[in-house]
């Protein structure tokens, strides 16, 4: 029961974040220790120390990596406009939703975190707020 519980908090969590995300309340940010390699077809391998993943992206991850390697960080209408630019015969929509997708990847696996004025989210801050709701509720 109490891990279906923390399930849900979490995904409550993650799912308030993503549509502050999406209304550009949040800033998207590289942690400075990701490491990132770009392969001659698009694809970026990277490696999050944090979580010790080495992981294979397909080339639109690739994109939204580098620019947020150009600009340090960015909100999530920046990263639609460039990837429309990009992608132009694919409709605002689509790459909404499937640049939700993806952002909610990355930050669950650790390769981005989310920034609102001085304050820093990590995916592990998620989790650990789910768990003392949990715990304080007596759930």
């Amino acid at each position: 029961m109490i891990t279906s519980n923390l399930i849900v908090n979490i995904n409550d969590h993650v799912k308030n974040l993503l549509h502050e995300v999406s209304s550009d309340k949040y800033t998207i940010n590289l942690p400075k220790n990701s490491k990132f390699r770009f392969e001659h077809d698009g694809r970026v391998i990277g490696f999050n120390p944090i979580t010790w993943k080495i992981t294979v992206m397909n080339p639109t991850m690739g994109e939204i990596i580098r620019i947020l390697q150009k600009r340090g960080s960015v909100k999530f209408s920046d990263l639609v406009m460039h990837l429309h630019f990009i992608y132009p015969e694919i409709p605002r929509k689509i790459i909404k939703n499937d640049l939700k997708s993806a952002i909610l990847w990355l930050f669950t696996n650790e390769f981005i975190y989310l920034q609102k004025g001085n304050k820093n989210v990590h995916f592990i801050d998620i989790i650990q707020k789910a768990a003392q709701n949990i715990n304080h509720n007596g759930v």
